[in-house]
């Protein structure tokens, strides 16, 4: 018994834990200290050290006591190592889930930092700081001015793309030549994505939850890259007033600069709310590719 020479105190210092939680695997007999005839104290070991953390290891993700008991007791390989390798598998898909929360996230920041520079309702020329990438679909309706009026292409757009929060970051686009006449008619609906998700932007997936027009829907997307990061943009927010203003003020931006449109015109919806006064709060991003 001379190597348990740690007291439950020092030893819980040590590993960063508890004297409750050692009492507690002490229980479940997976980490048994030795218990002095003595007076009764519990003390431990230095090579219990490894095993308290292979303990809590499995603990955190989701090991019962019993399964950890089994292991360490009886060596139960046969159903140990199985279950670890489906628990390493979760893990890497909550990587990989984690991973493509931040590449989306990025592209939130990259629209935002093309004109954070500039005033509100203030175009500029900024380019983006890395590649985004397109879904694009056209609508079903001629003459659409509103959201609601290419509401199922929105939804079928969304359902297309479940697992990839095909909804965020979303938008319109509008033709640069009627655009510049002040034709401001939504003919696709877009979403973007960041290049990394690029393997996996038309994947099979998407067409496991069938639903009314999903074939059409599916054939009708198309993948774009935006032919260059320098593009002509400007924020707009419902304080800036009838937004055909902001467009009005953009086209204008365009001309006065002798500026070429390499693209559609882009309006990327990042919020659109009903406040608690009944009033319409939104904030778009409006660019289009120029050279």
């Amino acid at each position: 018994m001379n190597e348990y020479t740690i007291s439950a105190g020092e030893f819980a210092r040590i590993c960063g834990t508890t004297r409750d939680t050692l009492r507690y695997y002490d229980k479940h007999k997976v980490l048994i200290p030795w218990k002095s005839p003595e007076n009764g104290y519990h003390y431990y070991s230095y090579a219990q050290i490894g095993t308290f953390y292979f303990i809590s290891t499995l603990r955190s993700v989701h090991f019962s006591i019993k399964e950890i008991r089994d292991y360490l007791l009886i060596g139960n390989d046969s159903g140990f190592l199985p279950y670890m390798n489906v628990q390493i598998d979760a893990l890497k898909e909550q990587r990989r889930e984690l991973d493509r929360k931040i590449r989306q996230l990025s592209v939130v920041t990259a629209l935002d930092a093309v004109t954070h520079l500039s005033d509100f309702g203030i175009p500029v020329i900024s380019s983006f700081p890395e590649e985004i990438l397109f879904r694009i679909a056209p609508v079903s309706t001629e003459n659409a001015f509103s959201l609601s009026d290419i509401a199922r292409d929105i939804q079928d757009h969304i359902h297309l793309f479940p697992d990839m929060a095909g909804s965020f970051p979303a938008g319109t686009a509008m033709d640069a030549e009627a655009f510049l006449k002040g034709d401001y008619r939504y003919i696709k609906v877009v979403s973007l994505y960041h290049a990394e998700d690029d393997a996996s932007a038309l994947s099979g997936e998407a067409g496991k939850k069938p639903f009314p027009g999903s074939i059409e829907a599916w054939e009708s997307v198309t993948i774009f890259s935006l032919p260059t990061r320098r593009i002509a943009a400007v924020i707009c927010r419902d304080s800036d007033g009838d937004i055909r203003d902001i467009y009005r003020r953009l086209a204008a931006f365009i001309t006065e600069n002798k500026l070429k449109m390499l693209t559609d015109v882009f309006s990327i919806s990042m919020v659109n709310i009903m406040d608690p006064n009944q009033r319409r709060r939104y904030l778009k991003y409006i660019f289009v590719c120029v050279e």
